[in-house]
């Protein structure tokens, strides 16, 4: 039989349930990708270049790249399928974000304005939250679904236009 602490464990991983499903999807749907865009003859060197992209990262560096693409869809599985952010929740993210700042050669000023950064989408993550929860059971109102939507679209195409400008500083000094 399971403890109190083990019930609490196996509900938290149902409840990352939707992110789990999302990011197996991620993954297939990437590989599928990588195949189409890299396969054949004619694209022999398009793979190259792909390989060679990859396998040229140094073990941080490829840390760091795991490390965001999961944040990001984190993000995402939380703002789609309005995943209350509890404690494990945000501790999750929290890890994911430490590990990102531990592994990716910054500046100091970079470091901390990715800190600001990553402090203020884990609020807006929780404000979301407290704001879809009031939605659903105090009142409905438009206005402020509205700027819940908003504000769930700005958290995900803010935190995707960060990881691909970060993607992108990493493949430039690669």
């Amino acid at each position: 039989m399971l403890s109190g602490l083990g019930y609490q464990m196996l509900s938290t991983v149902f409840a990352l349930s939707d992110f789990l499903w999302l990011s197996l999807a991620a993954v297939v749907a990437l590989l599928v990708l990588l195949f189409v865009l890299t396969g054949g003859e004619k694209r022999g060197r398009a793979r190259l270049r792909v390989l060679g992209l990859l396998a040229g990262l140094r073990s941080p560096d490829a840390l760091w790249l795991s490390q965001a693409l999961i944040r990001e869809l984190f993000i995402i599985s939380i703002v789609v399928f309005h995943i209350e952010m509890t404690a494990p929740f945000l501790a999750f993210y929290g890890g994911l974000f430490l590990l990102g700042l531990v592994t990716h050669r910054r500046r100091i000023a970079k470091l901390a304005a990715e800190l600001v950064s990553g402090v203020v989408t884990a609020a807006a993550l929780v404000v979301t939250n407290v704001m879809w929860g009031f939605l659903m059971e105090v009142r409905s109102d438009t206005a402020i679904l509205i700027v819940y939507i908003l504000l769930s679209l700005f958290i995900a195409v803010y935190n995707l236009y960060a990881t691909v400008k970060d993607m992108g500083d990493l493949f430039e000094g690669a």
